[in-house]
């Protein structure tokens, strides 16, 4: 893994092959963020890499059953729980989810990325 952006922009190493991945975390500028210098970029969350961790895991269990598996996504779902709970902080605000369980498939703001926020209602997603 190189670092390109400090703290958002990354490129992956690949196995099996040659070619990288970019991951792009999103920058923001102003005064809730400091440090960030340089233009505005488009991209994800820590969050939204969990998700997509926790998929890969429940799909890597399909493919050989480990109780591995079972504890890497509870961590992971308690670290996305946990962010949550910062940004919740961050904004003075309560958490109000009140479970770990398919934390991943629930809805997120498309402006903040946030579960928690003023601009969207905390719903499920249909799994089905």
């Amino acid at each position: 893994m190189d670092e390109i952006d400090k703290g958002h922009k990354f490129q992956l190493k690949a196995i099996d092959g040659d070619n990288h991945q970019t991951l792009q975390f999103v920058k923001r500028i102003g005064d809730n963020y400091p440090y960030n210098q340089g233009v505005p970029k488009s991209g994800t969350t820590n969050q939204e890499i969990l998700r997509v961790l926790i998929k890969r895991t429940q799909y890597l269990e399909t493919q050989k059953s480990h109780w591995i598996n079972s504890i890497c996504i509870f961590l992971y779902r308690l670290a996305i729980y946990l962010l949550e709970l910062r940004a919740s902080n961050r904004k003075n605000k309560n958490l109000s989810i009140l479970t770990l369980w398919e934390i991943e498939n629930r809805d997120v703001c498309p402006k903040c990325g946030h579960i928690n926020c003023d601009h969207l209602s905390v719903t499920v997603k249909d799994t089905n």
